[in-house]
């Protein structure tokens, strides 16, 4: 479970923090979304909006954010109820609502295009401008995979928790690490990687050394 940072155009995307999510651990994953959330909320963070996809967007987190007076954004599934009727049951393919959803004791807006629902909390913001926020999506989901893929969180062999966690350490150490260099570089993350991979690029250590010469 990663919380990023991605500014409004995209381009820069930071990971902040993770949690590992066990499958016979007490906490489930949007347990974990919330003390992501939360952790943000206790170190100050003070989002112009929070994104996340259709499975995070349950009642709990929703409330929550709302609470905290933190606009969001989120894809929903099609059978979310929106005043009692399933979004895919409102008419035409192209909509903007405000109303309920199931459970929820806020209004929020709700936006069709096509085959996608999405939400904001925004009521008053123009239903084209929810849309493209939702498309920054592309990019934190861009970090995970990058994550998954490329550093190593996928396909690991450890079972022992504390070596889980190491693991996962290191991969948004390296991560972070690219990420400064492909910022400089003007580049995409993958041609990054591939460059390193074909030896046509070394991998600048230098955002570390402060970090080592404290812990020194």
């Amino acid at each position: 479970m990663v919380l990023a940072w991605v500014d409004a155009r995209g381009w820069r995307r930071i990971p902040l923090a993770f949690l590992p999510y066990f499958a016979d651990g007490e906490e489930s994953k949007l347990d974990l979304a919330l003390s992501l959330l939360e952790w943000a909320r206790e170190e100050g963070s003070e989002p112009e909006g929070v994104l996340f996809d259709a499975w995070y967007a349950a009642k709990e987190v929703l409330e929550w954010l709302h609470a905290q007076g933190w606009c969001f954004v989120t894809r929903l599934r099609a059978n979310r109820l929106l005043e009692g009727i399933q979004l895919r049951r409102h008419g035409g393919a192209y909509w903007v609502k405000v109303g309920h959803l199931k459970g929820l004791s806020f209004t929020v807006q709700v936006v069709r295009r096509g085959r996608g629902f999405y939400a904001s909390s925004g009521v008053d913001s123009e239903g084209k401008r929810t849309v493209e926020v939702y498309r920054l999506w592309q990019g934190i989901e861009e970090i995970f995979r990058g994550l998954q893929q490329e550093l190593g969180w996928k396909g690991h062999r450890h079972w022992r928790r504390a070596k889980v966690l190491g693991h996962l350490a290191l991969g948004l150490v390296a991560y972070g690490l690219i990420e400064c260099q492909r910022e400089r570089l003007k580049s995409s993350f993958y041609q990054c990687r591939r460059r390193l991979i074909a030896g046509k690029l070394s991998l600048d250590l230098s955002p570390l050394l402060p970090v080592q010469v404290e812990a020194a």
